[in-house]
């Protein structure tokens, strides 16, 4: 059975909505939290990956990913601006889905990272040559996205580990499948600015990263916790307080 990729986190609030992808291996349960702890608050929806939790065919790339959810964004909310945002490998689905909303012509007020890793540039910059894995800030990416990708596995892991062995199995080869395509995945310039909420770890290399991609400039704010703990209490309060200012922020 076919189900809506997009689901409603908050339903009630001020401004536009923000629309907001969760992280490889989980849910938009994942995100009910932060989407409640927004100040102010404002309409938050989500998206499902396919094959998570229901029988449809997972998409294998990020492209796909963000395909079809910009589909069902634009049947939810057919007209713009529009505030995006992803948390850890949800980053990248969500810039992939503002670069195709750009190329539709639509406007995207505002991308916020959520201790996100910044893409691979496909091509370098105007002026600019292409960075190389012989680059520090490649190198440094490199390795914070090794760490991360290793957490994130162990924890989606663990997880599985309570389920159903069949499920388990599943949703197993849709982690690796997901980690894959964040590994395949080469980005291009992006027209938006991109704000960035990081936890510390390797933030300078962060921010240098997503800077090279934000042609719409690039601001960054260190939260507390880790890239798991910032979506539960007590951190996710201060989370949801520094997007909801950046989104208000975008608004103006």
């Amino acid at each position: 059975m076919t189900f809506p990729l997009i689901c409603t986190l908050s339903p009630v609030g001020e401004g536009l909505p923000f629309f907001v992808v969760p992280s490889v291996g989980s849910t938009p349960l994942a995100l009910v939290r932060l989407a409640r702890s927004l100040a102010p608050r404002r309409v938050v929806h989500a998206f499902s990956y396919a094959g998570m939790e229901d029988d449809q065919a997972p998409h294998r790339t990020v492209d796909a990913i963000a395909t079809a959810y910009v589909a069902e964004l634009l049947a939810c909310s057919p007209c713009g601006p529009y505030l995006l945002g992803g948390h850890c490998f949800g980053g990248a689905v969500a810039l992939e889905m503002a670069l195709q909303l750009e190329a539709r012509g639509e406007t995207v007020a505002r991308l916020v990272a959520l201790d996100s890793m910044p893409p691979p540039l496909a091509i370098a910059a105007p002026g600019h040559d292409a960075p190389t894995g012989a680059d520090p800030m490649v190198c440094a990416l490199e390795s914070l996205g090794r760490r991360v990708l290793e957490t994130v596995i162990a924890r989606a892991r663990g997880n599985h580990a309570k389920l159903p062995a069949d499920v388990a199995h599943r949703l197993g080869g849709m982690l690796t499948l997901h980690i894959e395509a964040a590994i395949a995945y080469r980005t291009r310039r992006l027209r938006a600015p991109v704000h960035v909420l990081s936890t510390g770890d390797g933030r300078d290399a962060l921010i240098t990263g997503w800077a090279a991609i934000a042609g719409g400039g690039v601001s960054s704010e260190e939260v507390p916790g880790d890239t798991f703990s910032m979506l539960a209490p007590p951190q996710v309060e201060a989370v949801g307080r520094c997007i909801g200012a950046a989104l208000e922020a975008a608004e103006r």
